[in-house]
């Protein structure tokens, strides 16, 4: 039996296309919780950017965010949280002070770039989110960096850390976490919190940051208009998130009427 489902947001609860979450996802997910289902946000974004989106509107039993770094409940309360420590956050430091590249740095509870260009502009664009503000590093704990740049510059980044790994969520924008960190981890962590095991878990998802946690889900169910690695792990792909993809999913294993 299912008890809790876990929803990506970007391609997966949010349609950036219609630029809002389909109405038949919200009916969806609302008669999962009148049965009893706990519905849980597993994103890659952070409090501050869902803010900025049609989904804090609507509510939900829990929110992993950051990819796992920062867990909250329903009430928005931290309930976990694991920031990036030792001497590769010094080194993510030096290549935020460098600004050769472009990196944000995320805190508990702020948000800011080293500097932006038109490429940066243009994929933040794609996921319907304003260019955080240009800042100076803090001193505060770092719970992820994103970086925006090539796929060879994606290269070149990553081989100067050790205990850090890169996700990505665009062509020109990656992740950066802690090798243990990811989805999976954050659910690992709501899980303890309610007694609920993996078999008793569905987990939706469109991207490469998403694989981890389809794959340690009781169910994991890949979008149709999500990345071919991820279909390839999945154990059933749905329809595009604009073709009821939600709903469709959740009826096909039963969860709803």
């Amino acid at each position: 039996m299912i008890r809790a489902v876990f929803f990506d947001i970007d391609g997966t609860l949010f349609s950036h296309k219609a630029n809002a979450i389909p109405l038949s996802a919200l009916e969806a997910i609302e008669a999962l919780r009148k049965k009893g289902v706990l519905a849980v946000i597993s994103s890659g974004r952070s409090y501050q950017e869902i803010l900025e989106l049609p989904v804090i509107q609507y509510p939900f039993d829990g929110y992993i965010l950051l990819n796992g770094q920062m867990i909250l409940n329903e009430r928005f309360e931290v309930i976990a949280e694991d920031a990036i420590t030792g001497k590769d956050k010094e080194k993510l430091i030096e290549v935020f002070n460098e600004k050769e590249i472009p990196l944000l740095l995320v805190e508990k509870d702020r948000m800011y770039i080293n500097f932006y260009d038109e490429r940066v502009k243009k994929t933040q664009s794609a996921i319907a989110t304003a260019v955080p503000p240009v800042g100076e590093y803090t001193g505060n704990d770092i719970f992820l960096a994103s970086a925006f740049l090539t796929y060879e510059e994606r290269i070149a980044l990553m081989s100067r850390f050790e205990t850090l790994k890169a996700v990505s969520w665009h062509q020109y924008g990656i992740d950066i976490l802690p090798k243990h960190s990811g989805k999976m981890k954050g659910i690992l962590s709501y899980l303890e919190k309610t007694g609920i095991r993996k078999e008793e878990i569905m987990a939706f998802g469109d991207a490469e940051n998403d694989i981890d946690m389809l794959e340690y889900a009781g169910i994991g169910i890949a979008m149709g208009n999500g990345d071919d690695g991820v279909k390839a792990v999945a154990d059933f792909v749905t329809r595009d998130i604009d073709e009821d993809g939600i709903a469709y999913a959740l009826k096909h294993f039963g969860l709803i009427d």
